[in-house]
Parts: C-alpha cells; sequence; structure tokens
C-alpha cells in the first residue's frame, strides 16, 4: 500500500503457541510451518529471520492448565524511496476512491464478528498467484505517481480502512458499495465489514483516472465514491446506511465518549 517493490520483499515469523507437547498445539505448527513455506514461495518473498514462544499457557478459573490461542505474526520489510512513498490520508476534494479486488463473505475471526460476539463464519481465503497480480500492478500504478493515497482492506475491512482514510485526512467522502465485486449474502454490514484478502482502497484524481484503469485492466477495479465535505457517507442501494461527521469518527477512534 505504500509503494514498496513486491519483488524485494523479506519476511521474518514470530510464533506464539502453547506446549507442542500437545498434540493438537504441535499440529498446529507443523500447519503453520507449512502455510509460511508455501506462500514464501509463491510470492517468492524468503524468511529471513523469526522467532518461537512456545510454552504459553495459563491456569483458567478451575485450576487447570490451558494453552494460549495459537498466534502467528509474519512482519515484511520492502524497499522503496522515502519520496514515493504512498500514504493513507485523503488528499483533497472531489477525488475518486476506488476498490481494487474482490470481497466475499469472508468474516471468520473478523473484528466485525468479535465486536458481535458471533463466533461463526469463513475465515478469509488466499489466492497467491491473484494476490501477486495484484500487488504488481498496483506497485506500476504508484510508481507512475498517480495514486493520491492508498490503504489495505485488513482488520476491519472496507469499513475500517475508509474510515481511517476520511480520519487521518481530515477530509469527508461518499461511496456507495452496491455494485462492488461481491460474492456471499448481500448485506451492507457484510460488504463493510468482510476482511477478504488482496484488496485496496485508492485515491485518485480525476485527471488520472484513464491512466489509472489502463495500469489496472486486467484487475477486479470498482468506482465506488469520492471525495469531500466533512463526514463519512455509505451508501447500500439507494438509501444512506451510515453518515457520521469526521469529528465523530476521531472521538470513536481515539474512544472518546461521544
Amino acid at each position: 500500500a505504500v509503494g514498496a517493490d513486491p519483488d524485494r520483499v523479506a519476511l521474518l515469523d514470530n510464533f506464539c503457541f502453547g506446549s507442542p507437547e500437545r498434540e493438537d498445539v504441535m499440529g498446529s505448527i507443523v500447519l503453520a510451518c507449512q502455510a509460511c513455506y508455501d506462500i514464501a514461495l509463491t510470492y517468492k518473498t524468503p524468511f529471513i529471520s523469526g522467532k518461537d514462544s512456545l510454552y504459553n499457557e495459563y491456569i483458567d478459573p478451575d485450576g487447570n492448565p490451558r494453552p494460549i490461542l495459537p498466534t502467528l505474526l509474519v512482519s515484511s520489510l520492502g524497499f522503496l524511496d522515502v519520496k514515493d512513498v504512498v500514504t493513507m490520508d485523503l488528499k483533497d476534494e472531489d477525488n475518486l476512491i476506488y476498490l481494487i479486488g474482490i470481497t466475499r463473505e469472508e468474516l471468520g475471526g473478523s473484528e466485525y464478528y468479535y465486536q458481535m460476539g458471533i463466533e461463526d463464519g469463513f475465515v478469509p481465503g488466499l489466492d497467491p498467484e491473484v494476490g501477486m497480480k495484484v500487488y504488481k500492478d498496483l506497485n506500476k500504478a504508484i510508481r507512475e505517481g498517480i495514486i493520491r493515497s492508498c490503504h489495505d482492506l485488513s482488520e476491519g475491512g472496507l469499513g475500517t480502512a475508509i474510515a481511517e482514510m476520511v480520519i487521518a485526512g481530515r477530509i469527508g467522502a461518499t461511496i456507495d458499495i452496491t455494485s462492488i465485486g461481491y460474492e456471499g449474502q448481500r448485506r451492507p454490514d457484510l460488504i463493510l465489514f468482510s476482511e477478504s484478502n488482496s484488496r485496496f482502497l485508492l485515491e485518485v484524481d480525476p485527471r488520472d483516472e484513464d491512466q489509472l484503469l489502463k495500469l489496472l485492466r486486467d484487475l477486479p477495479i470498482f468506482k465506488i465514491g469520492k471525495t469531500g465535505g466533512d463526514r463519512l457517507d455509505i451508501k447500500f442501494n439507494h438509501q444512506t446506511v451510515l453518515s457520521i461527521p469526521i469529528s465523530t469518527l476521531e472521538k470513536t477512534w481515539k474512544r472518546k465518549p461521544i
């Protein structure tokens, strides 16, 4: 999202698990290692370092030892010229907002389901070949200097990403999520907070729109709105489902009483 060359990326891992003497924990570690191996080969991103933290356990209220939830942290390091860095804050009024990637009903383990107390759903899948195509084509557009701001869609999905861009830039936005590429129940909350992989939000000057569409012509790309105003408005099926002033978004982000 910031402009690093996807062909010059290295990775680091940090495994935090319970006791590997437990068969289920050891099985999770093995599968996590296999996943790291598969992704590193596909993306051609070597793991150059890492850390293991095992035997992380605690005593529950009944006095029974329990392993922590398995956690794998992967960090990436990339190369780019600081003058070419793209940040996430919206830059100007009346710019266009585009979404790259397909959104699916993948909210298992998501921030939204956590907040709603839902222990269900599909965990986001991953297609490394599609992901690499997205990263490389987006990087070309960034190197051309036509991406004003960019934000990955990860924790919290589209809804959280656009809110953070609005807060950071102190510029409002109006988006319509009706026509984006989506697979699943067409509910606005599921579309907004899905955490499907390999997706990005872009801010583009209207004068650069044709060049953007040419560079990203092989990707699923959707124009969803424009920047401007002092609030975030989100529409779905000709109805406004959210309309929040920037000041309220900022207070909520800082966890101040509204």
